[in-house]
Parts: structure tokens; C-alpha cells; sequence
């Protein structure tokens, strides 16, 4: 049983705000720093009492009768207002530095050591998914039941970042029913919640893949926002169309399901370190229009996607420096393609939207009408999470590969598909179908608005090209030169030239016949090209 606060407030008050006679005839030390000392012990003492306290990503955390951690940091408003309400402790008060350093150290002296979850997390071993509801409380989604638990049970411990938007779902003993059905047939599929927030008026262009086709990548892409952890790779959802599609709208309903109202889609920052912030402090990010996007920024997105870490001071450790993990997902919004290389365009998941028919609503209406059934959206996700956790309990001896970047979303599909068709073999059939066609698209997508490509096409085009000739990167500019208008990034050196056909070496290959070659002489690289049949230009 922790010390009633009114007693720790009086013992703090008797030290740190009385003067040094005061202090003698209570019987207390006259030291300032002797005084700092013992308010310091006190505080970490009722800390304790009160709760736990963790250690993670070189940060501590405290954890008291709520159960929503706090974050140990100098500019943490949660650990500010604890300090200044529980314990007097003002932000101008000159002590307040060294009692955070006090708390931040013993954390790490004394701490649990635990990994904090952020929104929801799939706990591959137990096939369990936890996902945070009210504050202080997390759901327990198997694929039988859902039970709530305090924060912290099953050792699973989330963070509530500020902001966070709390939700309650329904009658814990009805489980409800899957988001949506994996008919192929529009026809008889029955219009769910999703497609009423997310589709209703929305217009796809057209594509390999059917509507139905691209509806599924996209549920099953949300699926994993809900299903942290599920598989490892973090798609870059990106969403194509000129202003008045819906793109934007579509962005920000997502991000508002996912994390609250107060979500809103934001501008690439000009400052980096802005971007930066948001990567490591969100959940959930859409970038709308990147078409003022800086190499630092461009390369803070591709970091993010494939997991990089930040380094970041903290006052209240006894490191000079910690790494804080990209956590978020992301999506952006944008005009035209803005990525021309197989390694960002291959964690794509790309979807263009065509002009809406019959003209725009009100977005502040529409937004107000479906954020209104958030809770009965995230209740109706609980009953697809659990339809998932099934999918996967079925196929967990399944051993299947694919040719894609994104294996781990592409094998979670196949699953999800196998476990919805009447016959798994046909389910998977289907789902691979739909990927070969995807990734197809994701190759296309490189080529989209890109110079290179149409230079290599009017080359082709002309009577001086040779096919099965190989040339030199220096040879292949000269060539290129009487083709292209500007000045294209790439035509400054054969270097740059040379590095954006390597780094895209698969798809130029599929599309214009590349062959890359090394002189082993000359000790450089030699291309040639043999385009299959006409060119998709």
C-alpha cells in the first residue's frame, strides 16, 4: 500500500520549502543538496510503492495506479504534470532537473526491461492479438473469445501516446462477425461497414486487378494496422488521383478509425527533423502531396518502411544519446508516382482513384457522419482480427513462397484466402493470381512519369538502335542525349546513369530487355538491351 500523496507532499514541502533554521528545528538536514537528495529518494520510493517502473529503448517509464505508462523525459507533459501535481514539483523549480535524472537513472538501474506496444500487437508464439481500448486497458482477440485486461497482462504493455482517442466495444460475450466477405462475386457480397466508410462514392481507375480484387489487398492491408506484428514488413500504402478523387478523404477516414479524431493527414515538413518526430512519436502517418520532397526526407521514408531507428537526446538518462525505432505505417497522398526504383515502388501497395461521379459532399460532413461509427467499426474489426487469427491457426503448418519484396503480406493473404474459399487450393490459386498481377503493377509503376524510360523508348524507336548491342554507360549518354528535354538528374554523369539501371535492374530487364554485363578488360559494366515486343509507353 503506497503512502497517502498528502503525507509525501508535506515531507517534500519541509524540504525543499522552508529555509535551513526551519529545517534544524525539525530535525532535518540544513543542506540544500542533502534536502534534494531525500526528495529525490522520496519520490522514487512512492513511485514504486505506487506502481512499476520499466526500462525500454534507453527511456524509463512509470506505471502507477492507471495503468498508462509515462515516459521519463525532460519535455514529457505527462511526467511533467505527475511531477508538478503528485509531487510540487514545477517545471521552473531548479531542483525539477536533477529528480528527473534521479528517477531516470534508477529506472534504468532498477527497471523491468520490457518491449512497450504501441496501438495492437500480434503475438506470433500464442497466435493472440492485443490492441489498446480504453486507457489503461488492452483486448485480449483469440480466435474464440475476447476478454479486456488490465495493462500489463499476458506481460504485454502499451503506451498511450497524447492524443490517443480511447474507444469501448460492445458485449464482450458476441463475438462479432467478419469485416468483410471474400466473395468474387460483387454481386452477392454484402456491402459491410468498410466499404460504407471507405468506398461509398469512391471511383477506382482501371487496372489488371478487378475492384473487388483491389479492395481485398486494401482490407487485408488494414488488417495488418490492426494486427501489429503480423508480418515484419511495413507497406508504403500510396494512394494516386487527381484533386476531388477522394484520396486524401480516404487517408484521413483510415487514419481516423485507426487512431481518433483528432487524426488529420499533414504536408511534408521542410525540416526534416519535424518528419523525424512524427516518425518515431506516431502510429499512423499520411504525407499529402510530396512533390517538394528533399532526398533527406525521401530518404527518412524509405528508413521508416524498412524499419530504421532515430538517435535522440534525453536528459533524463544516463545516455548521451538513444535510439528511438520508426514505428509508424504510412500512407501517402500524391498527383503521380513519386518513387522510379524497384526498392520503393516494390513496397508499394498503389492505388489510383479516378474522379468522383456526380459531384463532391461536404468533407467536414462526411468525415462527421463516419467518425461518429468509429466504435462500431473497430467492434466489427475485433470479429475480422479473430476470423484472422483463425485463417492463420488453420494454415500454421503452411510452407508456400512467392516472388515478392512484400513476402510476408503476400503469404498472410494467401492464408486469409485459403481459409475463406470453400477449397483452400482454390482460395490460394485465386490469392496468387491477384499477387502476380500486383506485382506486375508495382514493376509497371516504375516506369510511370519516368525520363528514363521515355528516352530508352525513343532510342528504341529510332533506325539507329541496335538491339543486343552492348554499351557503355558513357556510350548509352551519348545515345540518350539527342532524346531527352531538361536536364534529367541522371544525364550529369554515366555514374548515375550507370546506378539507376542497376538499382532497377529487374524491371528494365522485364520491360526493355536489359542485360548487364562486366568487361573484365575495361573493368566496367556493359548494357544491352532486347526488348521483348512493344513497349507499354
Amino acid at each position: 500500500m503506497a503512502k497517502p500523496i498528502e503525507e509525501v507532499q508535506t515531507e517534500i514541502r519541509a524540504l525543499l520549502f522552508t529555509t535551513a533554521k526551519e529545517r534544524s528545528d525539525l530535525g532535518l538536514p540544513t543542506s540544500g543538496r542533502e534536502c534534494l537528495r531525500e526528495v529525490c529518494h522520496i519520490i522514487w520510493d512512492h513511485l514504486k510503492e505506487r506502481g512499476r517502473v520499466f526500462f525500454a529503448n534507453g527511456q524509463g517509464y512509470v506505471m502507477c495506479e492507471d495503468n498508462i505508462p509515462i515516459v521519463v523525459s525532460h519535455d514529457g507533459v505527462a511526467f511533467s504534470y505527475l511531477l508538478e501535481t503528485d509531487y510540487l514539483i514545477s517545471p521552473g523549480l531548479k531542483e525539477r532537473r536533477d529528480i528527473g535524472l534521479h528517477v531516470g537513472m534508477m529506472c534504468e538501474t532498477e527497471g523491468r526491461r520490457v518491449q512497450f506496444r504501441v496501438g495492437s500487437h500480434h503475438d506470433t508464439a500464442s497466435n493472440i492479438v492485443y490492441t489498446a481500448e480504453k486507457r489503461g486497458w488492452i483486448l485480449r482477440i483469440t480466435k474464440e473469445s475476447v476478454t479486456r485486461v488490465e495493462n500489463g497482462g499476458d506481460d504485454q504493455f502499451f503506451l498511450f501516446p497524447d492524443g490517443y482517442e480511447e474507444w469501448e466495444i460492445g458485449d464482450l460475450n458476441s463475438m462479432p462477425g467478419t469485416l468483410f466477405p471474400f466473395e468474387p462475386d460483387e454481386a452477392i457480397a454484402e456491402t459491410s461497414i468498410f466499404d460504407e466508410l471507405f468506398f461509398e462514392g469512391m471511383r477506382l481507375n482501371e487496372s489488371t486487378l478487378t475492384l473487388h480484387e483491389r479492395k481485398l489487398l486494401i482490407k487485408v492491408y488494414i488488417v495488418t494496422l490492426f494486427m501489429r506484428g503480423v508480418i515484419h514488413e511495413r507497406l508504403l500504402f500510396l494512394l494516386l488521383g487527381k484533386t476531388g478523387s477522394g484520396k486524401t478523404y480516404l487517408a484521413r477516414v483510415l487514419g481516423k478509425m485507426l487512431i481518433g479524431f483528432s487524426f488529420d493527414v499533414v504536408g511534408l515538413d521542410e525540416d526534416p527533423k519535424e518528419l523525424e518526430n512524427k516518425l518515431v512519436n506516431n502510429v499512423f502517418v499520411a504525407l499529402d502531396d510530396p512533390s517538394g520532397l528533399t532526398a533527406k526526407s525521401l530518404s527518412l521514408i524509405k528508413r521508416a518502411v524498412t524499419g530504421g531507428k532515430m538517435q535522440r537526446r534525453n536528459l533524463y538518462t544516463t545516455a548521451q544519446q538513444i535510439e528511438m525505432p520508426y514505428i509508424p505505417d504510412i500512407a501517402m497522398t500524391t498527383v503521380s508516382q513519386p518513387f522510379h526504383n524497384e526498392e520503393e515502388t516494390n513496397r508499394q501497395l498503389c492505388i489510383t482513384l479516378a474522379q468522383r461521379e456526380g459531384g463532391n459532399r461536404s468533407e467536414r460532413e462526411l468525415l462527421r457522419e463516419v467518425t461518429a461509427r468509429r466504435s462500431e467499426f473497430l467492434w466489427e474489426m475485433v470479429g475480422t482480427i479473430s476470423d484472422v487469427l483463425e485463417a492463420l491457426d488453420e494454415n500454421k503448418d503452411y510452407n508456400g513462397t512467392v516472388h515478392m519484396r512484400l513476402a510476408g503480406f503476400a503469404i498472410l493473404f494467401i492464408k486469409i484466402m485459403r481459409h475463406e474459399a470453400r477449397i483452400p487450393n482454390e482460395g490460394e490459386a485465386l490469392a496468387r493470381s491477384i499477387l502476380d498481377r500486383w506485382k506486375m503493377e508495382q514493376e509497371s509503376s516504375i516506369f510511370a512519369n519516368d525520363d528514363l524510360a521515355e528516352e530508352l523508348q525513343k532510342w528504341m524507336e529510332t533506325e539507329g538502335f541496335r538491339a543486343g548491342q552492348p554499351y557503355t554507360a558513357g556510350d548509352l549518354l551519348q545515345k540518350l542525349a539527342l532524346h531527352w528535354r531538361g536536364r534529367p538528374y541522371w544525364s550529369d554523369s554515366s555514374l548515375r546513369l550507370g546506378l539507376k539501371l542497376k538499382v532497377s535492374e529487374g524491371s528494365f530487364e522485364r520491360v526493355f530487355g536489359l542485360v548487364i554485363t562486366t568487361d573484365s578488360h575495361a573493368k566496367t559494366n556493359l548494357y544491352a538491351f532486347n526488348p521483348p515486343g512493344i513497349l507499354p509507353f
